[in-house]
């Protein structure tokens, strides 16, 4: 008669291969949650600057002067507004072309603009 006994317990090759796993599984999980962290960091980004330019073209639609700063306070430091006016052609005469382009030094030195363009009522020159 062969008698075995039945196996008891866990195999230590099994819970190698068990730790070996969820190591692994950690691991990726990390790299995944580290990629959106930097995705969502990188859209909020390029979401602030595309406001920053959008505000400062309703600026001027509503009648502020053409290069004059934001009031105070309105947006970030690391934020820098650049305007370019062009005369409206075409259908657009009579009006100037207006493109606002907000450009921040985001995380790790990175470069972000994002423009915006719109018309506003030429002004006579002062």
């Amino acid at each position: 008669m062969d008698m075995r006994r039945p196996r008891r317990g866990v195999i230590f090759a099994e819970v190698v291969a068990a730790l070996a796993l969820l190591t692994l599984m950690a691991a990726l999980a990390t790299s995944a949650v580290s990629r959106y962290q930097q995705a969502r960091d990188h859209y909020a980004w390029h979401q602030a600057a595309l406001w920053a330019a959008d505000a400062q073209l309703r600026r001027y639609q509503a009648g502020a002067e053409i290069d004059s700063p934001p009031p105070a306070g309105t947006i970030a430091v690391y934020v820098s507004l650049h305007t370019v006016v062009e005369p409206g052609r075409g259908a657009w005469t009579g009006l100037d072309r207006i493109t606002v382009t907000a450009t921040i030094t985001g995380p790790r030195q990175r470069m972000i603009q994002e423009s915006t363009v719109g018309f506003v009522r030429r002004r006579p020159p002062t």
